[in-house]
């Protein structure tokens, strides 16, 4: 007994050692690297150990309750999360680990992101399925390591470069995959509309698209977690239905990030543990989460539906004021209601850094391109199925007169001779739709958010 105990014991150290090494070959130059991958090879080659070993090892250091930690400045790195004797492994915080590992994000946006690998696992247990929107302004952001880390660690998951309308309907029908698109912005968005269907009605259970197959008619049910990474904006009413993730590349000063590298045998074993930590959660949770999780203030409609499940899985996990606080910030960051309720919204914010009380229909049109973080410089029609182009102002009146709201004569406020009226709008003819349609808690009225005001 004594010397199966000493052999247990040594057999948990050679895995404390393995994970030991893979941290540094993630990190420092390439030197550092090589010379920690020589140094496994060794380690396993005198312990009579082969690559093919490395998974059991790093799942053997998982689960060991008793793991002990050297005294070095890997502790803050480890993932101090691991099962105690008894207890399973927080799943959320081993996704948040491997993802803070690889990317550079906002607290906010791990927590999300964590949740939303998770919500793949359950996804079938809802009514709703958010897609994940990974978004850059220019290449080199993180966006396709952000991919490759959930085509790792999400049940199912297929990654995919290209793919043509119909085989995307038919793998979602047959495999009920987590899809993953990189490059999405490449996607034809405004000249196929089954595709812009696919991607926007498989965010519901039920979503079914007829499609004829054969010159015969089949369903195919759509309903499925997606991903997608590009640069740039995608077509509206695909944001409305995504958590938004949008990404920049991180400063020098900030510390480096590990490389990610899936054909390092020790991160590939990482990787297949945390799969299999989620999956086995997955298993004894999924009948008992909650369909219906408090919603926080002003999340009501499609916001409650993108983040319901993510609530839900979070409460399961004790994480929930953490989900819900990530979800307020989110709420401040991004639009995502419909284009007309984001036009609403930001003639608001021209009004509240425009010095009258009414504005000209050419005025206002030009303001609303100027503001920061706008989607009218790249407008895709009503609808999101248009070639992008700046907004224009019958556009902008066709979408106002929805509301009742109709362009009429107007004078400056001090009238002389010279004098001239112009078409435009008041003030107080856009307060009603806003107390309606706007959240009460915008604060979006500050001065700085319009370039260069001028008066009409």
């Amino acid at each position: 007994m004594a010397r199966q105990k000493t052999e247990r014991e040594s057999e948990i150290a050679l895995a404390h050692k393995v994970c030991k090494l893979n941290r540094l070959m993630l990190r420092g130059n390439e030197q550092e690297r090589e010379t920690a991958r020589r140094s496994l090879e060794q380690l396993l080659t005198k312990n009579r150990r082969s690559s093919g070993d490395v998974d059991r090892l790093i799942a053997l250091s998982f689960s060991n309750p008793e793991r002990t930690r050297h005294d070095d400045n890997d502790d803050q790195d480890e993932p101090l999360l691991l099962p105690t004797a008894g207890k399973a492994p927080d799943v959320f915080a081993l996704v948040d680990w491997m993802l803070r590992r690889f990317l550079f994000l906002e607290c906010h946006q791990y927590t999300a992101l964590a949740l939303w690998i998770l919500h793949s696992f359950v996804f079938r247990e809802f009514q709703h399925t958010p897609r994940l929107a990974v978004l850059s302004p220019v290449r080199g952001c993180g966006k396709s390591v952000a991919l490759k880390l959930c085509a790792s660690l999400c049940l199912r998951a297929h990654k995919l470069g290209s793919v043509t309308t119909a085989g995307l309907a038919r793998l979602i029908d047959r495999n009920k995959p987590t899809v993953l698109l990189d490059e999405a912005d490449n996607l034809d968005f405004a000249n196929d509309p089954v595709l812009r269907a696919i991607l926007n009605d498989g965010f519901e259970r039920g979503g079914i698209r007829v499609c004829v197959v054969n010159s015969e008619p089949r369903e195919f049910d759509l309903f499925a977690p997606l991903a997608f990474g590009a640069i740039g904006r995608l077509p509206l009413p695909l944001m409305s239905r995504s958590i938004v993730i949008n990404m920049s590349r991180a400063s020098p000063e900030t510390k480096p990030l590990e490389r990610f590298d899936l054909k390092n045998p020790v991160l590939l074993a990482e990787l297949n543990v945390i799969y299999r930590e989620a999956f086995a959660w997955a298993q004894q949770v999924r009948t008992r989460l909650d369909t219906d999780p408090l919603m926080p203030d002003r999340f009501y409609g499609r916001a409650a539906d993108r983040w319901r499940v993510l609530f839900s899985i979070a409460d399961a996990l004790g994480r929930g004021d953490q989900a819900r606080q990530a979800a307020k910030v989110f709420a401040t960051e991004h639009t995502d209601e419909d284009v007309k309720i984001v036009l609403l919204a930001d003639i608001r914010r021209v009004f509240g850094a425009f010095a009258d009380d009414q504005i000209g229909s050419e005025v206002l049109l030009q303001h609303l391109l100027m503001l920061d973080d706008n989607c009218w410089t790249e407008f895709r029609g009503e609808h999101g199925n248009q070639p992008p182009r700046p907004l224009s102002r019958h556009a902008m009146a066709t979408m106002l007169s929805a509301f009742g709201l109709r362009s009429k004569t107007l004078w400056p406020p001090h009238r002389s001779a010279d004098t001239k009226s112009f078409r435009g709008y008041t003030k107080a003819a856009f307060q009603p739709l806003w107390g309606s349609y706007c959240d009460h808690g915008d604060t979006a009225t500050q001065s700085s958010v319009v370039r260069h005001l001028r008066r009409p």
